[in-house]
């Protein structure tokens, strides 16, 4: 809730706006963005709401007064950037989008309903579309083998404006990189399973219609059954 009335325009590109003392990160963001926000587009099947804006902090302190959390990067009502990217500018483009994954249901919700989607969904699609944007240092055959052995998160339906039931007891089990690979396992398994339905689901979660009525409405069953298909795929390659 903090003012970001500091924070100056790039005059390449006005959605990037930057504190002073960041502007090559900044100019780093110009570069990669319309991309980002084309591949969120077409992979969550719905332009944005609104004009998309990132803002790069200078230091990590900045970003911490500004989000309230010592990440990389993170969405409240503002997509927020902290330069600790810097640090690993090879993975730069695909936090970025993953952020936007979340800004782009965050535009279309609102705060409140956005918060009510489950985390396993909102962290897996947002892996899945920047294609391992968070979980980038697990790879898919190491969650795998974690899922076989009994070490998963349990996917949950979300609650009420997100006041209940964000994350199963098991989630707290995994490591963050972990959780966010096998989100994304999942997710891909539900898009793959039939994309048109798939398509459906999103685009009624987007429209604000319940989670598990979105489910139940595109795929005619329920996210437990989904999730039973899903351990027994993995069991039989694993």
């Amino acid at each position: 809730m903090r003012s970001t009335e500091h924070f100056i325009a790039n005059n390449k590109d006005t959605r990037v706006l930057y504190e002073p003392g960041a502007k090559i990160f900044a100019d780093s963001i110009v570069a990669i963005l319309p991309q980002s926000i084309q591949k969120i587009e077409n992979r969550q099947y719905r332009h944005f709401v609104e004009p998309v804006k990132v803002y790069v902090c200078a230091s990590e302190e900045s970003f911490y007064k500004l989000y309230g959390a010592r990440v990389k990067a993170g969405v409240s009502n503002k997509l927020l950037l902290s330069p600790r990217l810097m640090n690993e500018s090879e993975n730069i483009y695909i936090y970025l989008t993953h952020e936007l994954s979340h800004l782009h249901l965050y535009q279309q919700l609102g705060l409140l309903r956005f918060r009510g989607l489950p985390s396993w969904f909102k962290e897996g699609l947002a892996t899945f579309v920047s294609d391992g944007g968070g979980a980038q240092t697990v790879s898919e055959n190491d969650a795998i083998k974690s899922i076989v052995n009994g070490k998963h998160f349990i996917p949950v339906s979300g609650g009420f404006f997100g006041c209940f039931n964000q994350k199963s007891s098991a989630d707290s089990a995994l490591s963050h990189q972990m959780r966010y690979r096998q989100n994304m396992i999942f997710v891909s398994f539900i898009k793959n399973k039939d994309e048109k339905k798939f398509k459906s689901f999103l685009l009624s979660i987007q429209d604000g219609v319940n989670f598990s009525e979105s489910i139940q409405k595109s795929y005619d069953t329920t996210l437990e059954q989904l999730w039973q298909d899903f351990i027994k795929d993995i069991h039989s390659k694993g």
